[in-house]
C-alpha cells in the first residue's frame, strides 16, 4: 500500500489516501507500454509528404538524342531518375499513419503507466475540483 497525499484548492494537505498500485496493474508490461506510445505517436504524425515521380516531373517526352552513333550511353528521357531534376524512383506518397491497438490493451497500457506514476509517488490528488465559472 501506498500513502498518496490529498491536497484541498488552496494547496494545503488535507489527508492521505491510501492505494495498492497492483489493483491498478498486477505488473509493468514495457512492451505494450511501449506499443502504445508509439501508437499514439504515429496517429500524430501528417504523412504529407509527396514528391513527383518521373510521370509528374515537367519536360518533354522527346528522345535526347539518337540511339546510335554518338559515343554517348543511351538516353531516352530527361525526366529519369539519373538526371538531375529528374523524378524519383519510388517516389514518396501522403500515407495515413494512423492505427489502433485493441481496446482493453489500451486500457490496460493506461493502467500500467498510473501504476508506475503511483509506485514512484508521483500522483497527487485533489480533494475537491468544482469551479464557480468555466
Amino acid at each position: 500500500m501506498i500513502s498518496l497525499p490529498v491536497f484541498d484548492k488552496q494547496g494545503t494537505q488535507v489527508g492521505t489516501y491510501q492505494i495498492d498500485p497492483a489493483e491498478l496493474a498486477p505488473r509493468i508490461n514495457k512492451q505494450l507500454l511501449h506499443d502504445a506510445v508509439v501508437m499514439y505517436q504515429s496517429n500524430r504524425r501528417l504523412g504529407t509528404v509527396k514528391t513527383k515521380n518521373r510521370s509528374e516531373v515537367a519536360g518533354s517526352t522527346r528522345k535526347l538524342y539518337r540511339q546510335k552513333g554518338t559515343g554517348r550511353a543511351r538516353a531516352g528521357t530527361r525526366r529519369t531518375n539519373i538526371r538531375r531534376g529528374g523524378g524519383m524512383a519510388h517516389a514518396l506518397r501522403p500515407r495515413d499513419w494512423s492505427y489502433r491497438l485493441p481496446r482493453k490493451a489500451l486500457q490496460l497500457a493506461t493502467r500500467m503507466a498510473l501504476a508506475a506514476r503511483v509506485r514512484d509517488q508521483e500522483v497527487v490528488l485533489i480533494n475537491e475540483l468544482s469551479f464557480a465559472e468555466p
